[in-house]
């Protein structure tokens, strides 16, 4: 089971505005979503930016799980 900050809702969850915007309009509705599509998919999205990449690098590592990202 993944730990709860991944499968909150991202309007529950403590991102930036801009990058809980991004995530809402590519119509994620977790982060968990999000660590299982992969860092490679992820940098490709038009609109995805290092700084997003940082914020969800930070949240994971504060939630312990940034070992659950799917590097490709």
């Amino acid at each position: 089971m993944p730990p709860p900050i991944l499968t909150e809702s991202i309007k529950k969850t403590p991102l930036s505005e801009a990058f809980s915007a991004f995530l809402i309009e590519k119509e994620f509705q977790n982060l968990h979503e999000v660590v299982i599509l992969g860092v490679s998919r992820l940098q490709n999205m038009p609109g995805f930016t290092v700084h997003f990449m940082e914020e969800l690098l930070n949240i994971l590592d504060e939630h312990q799980c940034l070992h659950l990202l799917i590097e490709d």
